[in-house]
């Protein structure tokens, strides 16, 4: 995933919890394994974002399976960046995922970026960020 905004960081978008309190509350039930032990209810205004596209995508498969008919669903993801080797705003995110699954992350990575891209929109027009010329849309996703 690659960022073209300037901010790569939940800590500087205030907006972030609010929108998923609003669309996505399921999302702070989610466990999420940080250095400090953090619950992602907390580390959610303190993140990068790509941890934070993780834990969207994440939780939208959960919500697909159980709606297959599932009693419970679970999934794992590790986001990891260099920005000394790749440019700022790249994220490496590796979502572990059951074969049979395989039927619903498309519409759990569609409704991800559709959040995410909210929650950029909605952060970005409340700061006034500015976007680099060459880009219309803040991210976009290598295949």
């Amino acid at each position: 995933m690659q960022l073209f905004t300037k901010e790569v960081h939940t800590g500087n978008m205030p907006k972030t919890l609010t929108i998923l309190n609003d669309l996505l509350p399921t999302i702070f039930k989610s466990k999420c394994f940080n250095t400090e032990n953090i619950p992602f209810k907390t580390e959610v205004k303190r993140t990068e974002l790509g941890h934070l596209f993780e834990h969207i995508l994440l939780e939208y498969l959960c919500i697909l399976k159980i709606e297959k008919g599932f009693d419970e669903a679970t999934f794992s993801g590790v986001t990891d960046w260099d920005w000394t080797k790749n440019p700022k705003g790249s994220f490496m995110i590796t979502i572990s995922i059951n074969k049979k699954d395989n039927d619903i992350f498309p519409k759990a990575l569609k409704n991800s970026i559709s959040l995410f891209s909210l929650i950029l929109e909605k952060n970005i027009k409340a700061k006034g960020i500015k976007r680099g010329r060459k880009f219309s849309t803040p991210l976009s996703f290598l295949s």
